[in-house]
């Protein structure tokens, strides 16, 4: 929504009002409808109020018979109020709340999950070249109700998947704090973004004489820290664009059946280069061990890698491009003890292996042609939102 602002001794203010009904379809369907309401012009430039109104989701029947089980979620509302304020000095702030609800029929048993949910975040201006950011939410996130039920379903000769009518949503809070500058050329990005999941969802392991149980269970904390940053620089007149990025995750799980922790250190580079009509390029991502928290399991992901050329003249373009040439398949390699169940496997994704393609286009310019006129940019705005 984009904010109408009324300014008062330097002080400009934004309220608005969201009425957010979420509905859930198997084919997404989000109609959108925006009404902005006035009493008088001359109200409308003192104190402008904008109110808006959005319609959309998913819906389909939840059905558990014996030895299967299908879901969906019943229509699920959400209120939200929010304020914002951009200062004269560079800074713009913004807060948003409200409660959200989610349905859940199970077999004519309606239950309805009521959550708050909040919207915060500020960015202030430093000077020309730098500024700093901070934003945050406290969200939740959906959970399958095909998991919600009292159904034990065999899916293979050793394992069976156990209901639990108890599974709930998993609350998340979010916050990410970013500082970006400009120094001679070289452009310098740091973040620091910290992710609580409650009531984390994960697997839950049990076992008898000849079979193994699988339970979606409540019972955990998540916590993550994700430090980034990230250094770019042109060479040669603008011909050469470097770019490097290293990230650092500590993150550790904390509940009544896995205590975990890992460190996780990433890094990457992309390089490209312009030269008359061909533009080169090569990208680089290391391989890193990492916590999935959801099953949950350590995974070894491999690194990626990819170059191309494109060479493009007047309407025609031709381009070459290769990923990851020296496997076939991308992995990632799965470990994980559970007490008494030992898990280990490898996923292989064909799709995202070796891979060279050619990719030649001819532009037939069908359309009514005409001149773009000239565009002027106020370079001489403070504010960080709206600064080019």
């Amino acid at each position: 929504m984009t904010p109408y602002v009324a300014s008062w001794c330097g002080l400009s203010y934004l309220l608005y009002l969201v009425i957010s009904p979420r509905i859930m379809y198997k084919l997404p369907l989000r109609p959108l409808l925006i009404a902005l309401l006035a009493s008088s012009p001359a109200i409308a430039q003192s104190y402008p109020l904008r109110i808006g109104a959005e319609v959309g989701g998913t819906s389909s029947n939840l059905r558990v018979s014996s030895g299967r089980s299908t879901g969906g979620l019943q229509p699920s509302y959400g209120i939200r109020l929010g304020v914002g304020a951009e200062l004269s000095l560079g800074l713009l702030s913004y807060l948003s709340a409200g409660i959200s609800n989610i349905g859940v029929n199970l077999n004519g048993d309606r239950q309805h999950y009521l959550h708050p949910v909040l919207y915060y975040g500020g960015n202030y201006l430093l000077n020309e070249k730098s500024s700093v950011s901070l934003n945050g939410e406290f969200t939740h996130t959906e959970f399958s109700p095909s998991n919600k039920n009292s159904v034990v379903v065999p899916v293979s000769f050793f394992e069976s998947v156990v209901g639990n009518p108890n599974i709930k949503p998993i609350k998340v809070m979010t916050n990410r704090l970013s500082y970006n500058t400009s120094v001679k050329g070289l452009k310098l990005s740091g973040t620091y973004m910290s992710l609580c999941y409650f009531d984390n969802e994960l697997d839950r392991f049990s076992l008898d004489e000849s079979r193994i149980y699988r339970m979606r269970v409540n019972n955990s904390f998540f916590c993550g820290n994700h430090f980034t940053l990230e250094l770019s620089h042109n060479f040669f007149q603008n011909h050469l664009l470097l770019t490097t990025t290293v990230q650092q995750e500590l993150n550790y799980l904390r509940g009544d059946d896995y205590h975990l922790s890992k460190s996780i250190l990433r890094y990457g580079g992309n390089a490209t280069y312009l030269v008359g009509d061909f533009r080169i390029n090569a990208r680089f991502t290391s391989g890193y061990h990492a916590l999935d928290i959801r099953e949950p399991f350590f995974v070894r992901i491999d690194p990626r890698y990819s170059f191309s050329v494109q060479w493009t003249h007047q309407d025609w373009s031709l381009t070459f491009a290769a990923q990851n040439v020296f496997k076939r398949y991308f992995e990632q390699q799965i470990h994980m003890d559970y007490g008494r169940y030992q898990r280990e496997g490898v996923r292989a994704f064909e799709a995202q292996g070796r891979c060279l393609n050619l990719t030649v286009a001819y532009n037939f310019g069908f359309g009514r042609k005409h001149q773009a006129g000239s565009r002027e940019i106020d370079k001489k705005i403070e504010s960080a939102i709206l600064k080019p």
